[in-house]
């Protein structure tokens, strides 16, 4: 399990240079860029190859690598040249993880339109999913679903990853208290924990998600990979990274331990 960030919220003001002097502090290996939102770090579609090298490098001195990009692409809507719009924008957005050494992109699902049958948005999400995923192993790139909006019922984002039934097409996991039954996330995680290649958490100081049963599913089952801080808070940001980086490790060295 290796610490990540995702710039979404509070390190949405941070350069690149700030990233990279803070994030290793705390133990931060990757970096997840939130693209098309205007951040500071200015990572983005239209950025030239010798920025993205340039990016890259930078990161590489720090100790840190981009272990994401996080679209904003959603592949729900209605409407014809809307949805293709979504999907030639995550087709740039793999270009761009390929040059920064990304594994993967995140995209979403995201609602269920009124009067369209949930199976049929899935289904819809699904032949999207598809379309991207020859593009993403020809880039060494991922293609996850986020579980997120609507399609963070389980049901949902497994059927759509298994429509379009591509090993390069997988799943983000999304810490939500949705996903809490009776105390524990046990039965979201059993449905779900062969599709997960990447997981976004929240606050692990608050009571509300069972962090401590989260951690040992995936010390249990041998997870190595990224988990990204996504944590809305502002104020002091480097503060807030320290705590709640402390308490990451905390969790993760416990749960390794038994």
């Amino acid at each position: 399990m290796k610490l990540s960030i995702t710039t979404y919220n509070i390190f949405r003001d941070w350069s690149i240079e700030t990233l990279c002097a803070e994030l290793p502090k705390a133990g931060v290996e990757g970096v997840e860029f939130r693209i098309s939102s205007g951040h500071k770090h200015n990572v983005d579609l239209t950025m030239s190859k010798e920025a993205r090298a340039e990016v890259k490098a930078k990161l590489a001195a720090a100790g840190l690598c981009t272990c994401s990009i996080a679209t904003g692409c959603r592949f729900h809507m209605a409407d014809a040249d809307e949805l293709r719009e979504n999907i030639d924008g995550a087709k740039q957005a793999i270009e761009l993880a390929a040059d920064l050494g990304a594994p993967r992109i995140r995209v979403f699902g995201n609602n269920v339109v009124d009067g369209v049958h949930p199976d049929d948005t899935a289904m819809q999400v699904g032949r999207a999913l598809r379309e991207l995923a020859p593009i993403g192993e020809r880039a060494g790139v991922d293609v996850l679903l986020e579980m997120h909006g609507d399609f963070n019922d389980w049901r949902l984002n497994k059927k759509a990853v298994e429509v379009a039934n591509h090993r390069a097409v997988a799943t983000l996991y999304n810490c939500d208290r949705r996903d809490v039954v009776n105390g524990s996330v046990g039965t979201v995680w059993l449905e779900m924990k062969r599709y997960i290649r990447h997981i976004h958490f929240h606050d692990l100081l608050a009571d509300d998600y069972p962090y401590t049963e989260l951690f040992g599913l995936l010390a249990e089952d041998g997870y190595s990979g990224f988990m990204s801080m996504e944590v809305s808070m502002d104020g002091d940001v480097a503060g807030n990274l320290n705590a709640q980086a402390k308490k990451f490790f905390e969790l993760r060295d416990a749960a390794l331990k038994t």
